[in-house]
Parts: C-alpha cells; sequence; structure tokens
C-alpha cells in the first residue's frame, strides 16, 4: 500500500489556488471543492505513481473529503488569505462560498500540473457543470468502501481496468493486513 506523504503547504497552495481561479466564489462550494482536490491528486497518481499533495481522502456522501480540508480552510483563514461563507441558496439548501484573498504560491507545482488543475477548474466549475467529475466518482472501488472508510490512491486504478468485487475487496484487506504485520 501507498505510504503518504502529506504536504501541508502544497495543499494549502492547491486549496488557494482552486478558489483564487473561480470567477464566481457561490459556483464553487465545498463539493466541487473536495472534488477538484481529489482529482488532482488521483490524477497525478495516475500519471507519477505518486499523489499531489499525499492529502488522506476518505468516502463521504456524494465526494470524497480530504481530512486535511478543514485544519487548511482555517489556516488560510487565520492567515487572511481565504474568506469562507456560509449561506443558503434560493431554494433553501446550504451553501459555501470561497474567497481568495491572497495569491496563491504556486512555485511547488509544474506546468503541466497546474495545466491538469486548470482543467479540472475549468470542467467542474467555469461550464457550469459537475458530472464529469462526479460519474468518474461513482465507480466500483467508491460504491464497495463504506462512508468514513480511506479510500487509497490505488483504488482510483481499479475503475479503469476491472469491476471490483466484495470479495476482491476482502482479499485485499487480508493482503494488506498480512503484509502490514510483517516485520520490516
Amino acid at each position: 500500500m501507498l505510504r503518504l506523504v502529506f504536504d501541508q503547504h502544497k495543499f494549502d497552495s492547491l486549496v488557494l489556488y482552486i478558489v483564487s481561479q473561480c470567477p464566481d466564489p457561490a459556483r464553487l462550494g465545498e463539493m466541487r471543492l473536495r472534488k477538484i482536490l481529489y482529482f488532482a491528486d488521483a490524477t497525478h497518481y495516475l500519471r507519477t505513481g505518486r499523489p499531489l499533495t499525499g492529502a488522506t481522502y476518505v468516502k463521504w456522501e456524494h465526494a470524497p473529503m480530504p481530512q486535511e480540508l478543514d485544519a487548511a480552510l482555517q489556516r488560510l483563514q487565520q492567515a487572511d488569505k481565504l474568506r469562507v461563507r456560509q449561506g443558503t441558496d434560493p431554494a433553501g439548501y446550504p451553501i459555501t462560498a470561497y474567497l481568495a484573498l491572497a495569491t496563491p504560491d504556486i512555485r511547488a507545482f509544474g506546468a503541466d500540473e497546474i495545466s491538469r488543475i486548470d482543467t479540472l477548474i475549468r470542467t467542474n466549475v467555469a461550464e457550469r457543470r459537475s458530472t464529469p467529475i462526479s460519474e468518474w466518482i461513482r465507480n466500483r472501488a467508491f460504491e464497495v468502501i463504506e462512508i468514513g472508510e480511506v479510500l487509497p490512491y490505488e483504488s482510483f486504478l481499479i475503475w479503469q481496468f476491472a469491476e471490483i468485487t466484495p470479495e476482491d475487496i476482502a482479499w485485499a484487506r487480508r493482503e494488506i493486513a498480512r503484509v502490514e504485520d510483517r516485520p520490516a
């Protein structure tokens, strides 16, 4: 199993970059932010064998949730780099709007990484549609993992190659436990 090394500065910079690239703060919202963060890490993992930020994602209702997101939002707000507003939409549903108050530090990202992040933002916020990411998330691996469980980066590979069964998940868990119990 992939051992994650979380890069807090890179994660915070990614959050601020995503927010700064959204022309309408109300359009991004918490769900789209979570999805873009997940797919920025996951697609980087697919291309390079390592995640972009090393964040830990858990299955949450509707979208993966980076465990580090709340702390990042607090740090960015305390540093006066980001404002977060809670409200309701015209139908009465809760919404979260983010406003970047500072220019993000993107020196830790390569041009190709920024290009892929921009594509995720454009197709899921600027073009006012979320179906591409929503469809990508709804794969067999996401379905068999319980809410609150960690989504391993390796699970992102599964939907590309084959359907996964509950028996496959049970086998993988046994193998992970066996390997983790082995002395180093």
